[in-house]
């Protein structure tokens, strides 16, 4: 058996007798840590979820979660799902909701009440135990799916959107949460979300896809360096003399912006110009107001991404 959590083969979806090719040969590996799963609106990523979790079938290529058939009951046995649109029993309380998803999981009861409530007192829910779901908020109800992905304690978590519904306060708590599945329980977090700001905060690694199709698919460190461009920003008050004096050092490679009191450039060679800089404008008898590597965010990865694959298919 493969050593990955998740692991795809050109994995495929159609869908009204292959008019809609929903997912289009997919492969990737989810190896441990928190795993993004990002795409625009219709872009195959509940497809590709639902596949994982078994709830629909693939019309061709593989899917195996910790080396089982995805889907399988000893892949399932291994997983806790959290789907974009959770629904419930209605008719139970949250105490007895739990209980009955912990004891479909294998639990023994007493094992699943105490979990339960372990559950609603983490996730801020232990006043309304003992009260009927019917009567929960939206981001009520978010949680009570949180909690039902986690009952039968599972080595992987595939969460769909889990802070929709939610309010500020209950989308930091919901994230930190994540962290310390993956931190402190060393549980792997598969989560897909189009907040990109809260993927980039605790995941490690992405895979993005566009159109059934992945267009990126590799840790943020390294997405975030290549999709940098290895660019500077300098701020300084005579911006146009710090200009003669790198290009008379042949130190540029590229100006990508440039206007009063600031620079920014692709170095011509980058460790040279980090040795240079302080000497430059010591002879220059200059202030150097700021010099950094320019930040990119991971929304800035996934949009020059997307817009690279809508440009190819054009």
């Amino acid at each position: 058996m493969t050593d990955a959590i998740i692991q795809t083969q050109k994995l495929t979806r159609h869908f009204d007798n292959g008019k809609v090719k929903a997912v289009r040969s997919i492969s990737f590996e989810v190896n441990g840590g928190i795993h993004g799963f990002l795409g625009p609106n219709g872009a195959g990523k509940s497809t590709t979820i639902k596949m994982l979790v078994g709830a629909i079938s693939r019309t061709a290529g593989d899917a195996k979660v910790f080396g089982y058939r995805a889907g399988s009951v000893a892949a399932n046995a291994q997983l806790g799902y959290l789907p974009e649109h959770p629904h419930f029993y209605e008719g139970m309380t949250l105490r007895d909701y739990l209980i009955f998803m912990g004891r479909l999981g294998g639990m023994p009861r007493s094992e699943a009440s105490k979990k339960a409530m372990e559950l609603a007192e983490w996730l801020d829910l232990i006043d309304a135990f003992d009260r009927n779901i019917s009567d929960f908020s939206a981001g009520m109800k978010q949680k009570a799916g949180f909690a039902q992905a986690l009952i039968h304690e599972p080595n992987l978590v595939i969460f769909d959107e889990p802070t929709a519904n939610l309010d500020a306060i209950g989308r930091a708590h919901i994230l930190d949460n994540v962290k310390k599945l993956s931190g402190e329980l060393g549980i792997t977090v598969f989560i897909s979300s189009h907040v990109l700001s809260e993927i980039d905060k605790v995941a490690d690694a992405v895979t993005i896809i566009n159109k059934g199709k992945i267009v990126l698919d590799d840790d943020i460190k390294t997405l975030k360096e290549i999709f940098s461009g290895n660019r500077y920003i300098i701020r300084a008050p005579r911006i146009d003399l710090l200009l003669d004096e790198l290009k008379k050092r042949k130190l540029i490679g590229q100006i990508w912006n440039e206007e009063p009191g600031q620079i920014e450039i692709t170095p011509s060679d980058e460790g040279l110009l980090r040795k240079e800089i302080p000497r430059i404008f010591t002879e220059l008898d200059m202030w150097l107001d700021e010099f950094k590597r320019r930040e990119i965010s991971l929304e800035d990865v996934f949009m020059i991404a997307v817009s690279q694959e809508d440009d190819s298919d054009e």
